[in-house]
C-alpha cells in the first residue's frame, strides 16, 4: 500500500487519489502530510506553495517539488523536480491542446522500488490543470506505482 501526502492543495490530492484508484494502486492519503516523515511515503508540493518553516525540519524519505522551489526545511533521502526548466526531472517536452509528452529526464526510483528509465510518455493533458500540476499528478502517479504504460487509463 502506498502512502502521500500533498502539502495545502486538497484538488491536487483528489487527482491524484482518483488517478491510483483507475490504476488499481492501493493507497492511504497522508493527514496532515507533515506525517509523511514517518515510514516511505511521498510528500508532494504543488506548484505555486508557499514555503513554510518546519522546526525541526521535516525529513521525508522521498520528496516531489517544483525544481524551482527552495524548501530548506524539508530534507529528503529522494527528491524528484518537476517543471518546464531542462534541469528538472520531470518536464514536458511538447504540448498540444489535449496531449502532452511527458519527460523523465533522468532514472526516476518508484516507492516500490521500480527504476524508470529516460524516456517520455504521450499522455492526455488533464482537464482543469496546469501544465504544472499536471506535471505534478503524473509525477506522484509514476512515483507511488503508477507502470508508465498505465497512465493513459488513469482518466484523469
Amino acid at each position: 500500500m502506498q502512502r502521500f501526502g500533498v502539502w495545502g492543495d486538497e484538488s491536487i490530492s483528489q487527482v491524484i487519489a482518483a488517478g491510483l484508484k483507475a490504476c488499481g494502486v492501493s493507497f492511504v492519503q497522508v493527514q496532515p502530510p507533515e506525517r509523511c516523515q514517518s515510514g516511505g511515503a511521498l510528500f508532494i508540493v504543488p506548484p505555486g506553495a508557499e514555503p513554510v518553516i518546519f522546526q525541526p525540519p521535516l525529513h521525508v524519505r522521498y520528496l516531489l517539488l517544483p525544481g524551482d522551489l527552495v524548501w530548506p526545511c524539508i530534507q529528503a533521502d529522494c527528491a524528484v523536480s518537476y517543471g518546464m526548466k531542462a534541469r528538472d526531472s520531470i518536464t514536458v517536452s511538447s504540448l498540444q491542446e489535449d496531449r502532452m509528452a511527458l519527460s523523465l529526464q533522468r532514472e526516476l526510483v518508484t516507492l516500490p522500488g521500480y527504476v524508470l528509465e529516460r524516456q517520455e510518455l504521450c499522455l492526455p493533458r488533464p482537464v482543469g490543470l496546469s501544465t504544472e500540476e499536471a506535471l505534478a499528478v503524473y509525477g506522484a502517479l509514476l512515483m507511488l506505482g503508477v507502470a508508465p504504460g498505465a497512465l493513459n487509463r488513469c482518466r484523469l
